[in-house]
């Protein structure tokens, strides 16, 4: 959108520790999902920019899992096990909205009105790779990596 990237500077931090980097002034802008972009929000400082991954990769998901190949080879059931349980508590999220948002509040310390209005996300525990396979991509042609991903290796099916 206009932006310089070489101008940029990224630091990683936790999501929960971002807002008080950012009242601190140790930061200009942070990226956050749900549900710690909506607590961010009901601050009246601070201005929403944009959606840059939803914009660039639709379907692009906030958190993926990774294991080691290594822990994934020589622990199967513990990996599919792993999966199972996150699927089915993505799923529980997905079929309950309210009951992600009842909790929020004692749990992020949001307030109960920002929880009760928060912009869900959608829960899945399936792996788009084809989305995945685009981001590579633009890893690729942004130097941040030197050859494309193979996402197909890094799936557990």
């Amino acid at each position: 959108d206009g932006g310089d990237p070489s101008k940029i500077k990224f630091n990683e931090m936790p999501f929960p520790d971002m807002e008080a980097q950012l009242e601190r002034g140790n930061t200009d802008a942070v990226w956050l999902p749900e549900p710690f972009l909506s607590r961010a929000l009901a601050n009246k400082d601070y201005k929403l920019v944009g959606y840059p991954n939803q914009k660039a990769l639709p379907g692009l998901p906030t958190m993926v899992t990774f294991t080691s190949g290594s822990s994934a080879d020589q622990n199967p059931e513990v990996v599919a096990d792993f999966k199972a349980a996150v699927t089915e508590a993505l799923s529980q999220a997905e079929e309950n909205p309210d009951d992600v948002r009842a909790i929020l509040p004692k749990f992020m310390g949001m307030d109960e009105a920002v929880a009760k209005n928060l912009k869900m996300e959608s829960f899945n525990g399936e792996v788009p790779t084809a989305v995945l396979e685009d981001l590579g991509a633009l890893m690729l042609k942004y130097e941040v990596v030197g050859q494309q991903p193979d996402v197909a290796a890094m799936t557990v099916k």
